[in-house]
């Protein structure tokens, strides 16, 4: 048979479906009590209606995962505050106790010194974050469709992907010098080849079913594309968005702990050179909460644009 008469074999089944489907959908129709016929009248019975928990037990139910993170850092907080006080494993003078280092971020934050170092690292993240998605995933999906640019950018991709971000960022800032533009691109490239590499990859995932679909109803590789390649992919590239974000975080303590003149990596090397440890930690702290709640805003993302695809729990 040709693909014309497939194709239009095919709309005819989808026509009748479509009645087929109308029909039902009337015989179903819920009554004036909100139920549906029951199975003895060729329905499906009575639709269950969800039953809202409140109160106390409610809010536990939603938000109990959450709860024993918290809880799981308090504890680990007050382990470390006793055994560094009574009986400290580690003199206090390199590991201070968090009630020190909770008072040292306050002061911190209250001379300005935190929040300006904070908003000149977080901005040079930002611009290297924006600008990995920006060309990340366009690349990502066109060495996914395309094999002529996975054999031309396929192995410059992995190669620079398999090397160390201390082997290439002397390269950076030889070439750039020491300054927001080469921490920029430092950063940038943490971020930009595991989102490039995981959207290539959730490219190929693609039902080859669904695009031959798409060509029987007569669309073009652009709306294949825009249509099935990227709503199929959006797991995946979520997944890269997030793994980005904690790369990017990485790179950007790492080379300003090394290379940069300001900046929250600049503190901790500077409170590790006069032996402030109560600082360090503080500044490490922050990068930590950072990186939790970046990472917990894209896990609320995922669930949010791709509920299918979270995982399964018994």
């Amino acid at each position: 048979m040709s693909d014309g008469g497939r194709g239009g074999d095919i709309l005819r089944r989808l026509s009748g479906s479509r009645g087929h489907m109308s029909k039902a959908r009337v015989e179903t129709a819920p009554d004036r009590q909100g139920q549906t016929p029951t199975a003895r009248d060729g329905g499906i019975g009575p639709r269950p209606r969800e039953i809202e928990v409140t109160g106390w037990k409610g809010f536990r139910q939603r938000h109990w995962l959450g709860l024993v993170g918290v809880l799981n850092f308090l504890v680990f907080f007050v382990v470390w505050q006793l055994v560094q006080t009574y009986t400290p494993v580690v003199d206090t003078q390199w590991v201070p106790v968090p009630t020190a280092i909770l008072k040292d971020l306050w002061e911190n934050i209250a001379n300005g010194v935190l929040i300006e170092q904070a908003r000149y690292s977080f901005t040079n993240m930002l611009v290297a974050y924006l600008l990995s998605v920006l060309f990340g995933v366009p690349l990502g999906l066109i060495m996914g469709v395309s094999r002529m640019s996975r054999m031309l950018f396929g192995p410059y991709i992995w190669a620079l992907y398999a090397a160390p971000t201390i082997a290439i960022a002397p390269v950076v800032i030889l070439i750039f010098g020491i300054g927001a533009p080469a921490t920029i691109l430092v950063i940038a490239m943490n971020a930009f080849f595991p989102l490039a590499i995981n959207t290539m990859d959730g490219v190929a995932t693609v039902e080859e079913n669904l695009v031959r679909a798409a060509r029987v109803f007569g669309a073009n590789r652009y709306q294949v594309l825009r249509r099935v390649v990227v709503p199929y992919t959006l797991p995946w590239i979520l997944t890269g968005l997030r793994i980005a974000v904690t790369r990017a975080l990485l790179g950007m303590v790492f080379v300003e702990v090394f290379f940069s003149p300001q900046g929250l990596g600049y503190l901790i090397r500077q409170a590790s050179d006069v032996s402030d440890a109560a600082t360090a930690y503080s500044v490490i702290l922050i990068v930590v909460i950072s990186s939790v709640l970046l990472v917990q805003l894209f896990r609320y993302l995922e669930a949010k644009f791709t509920p299918w695809s979270q995982e399964i729990q018994i």
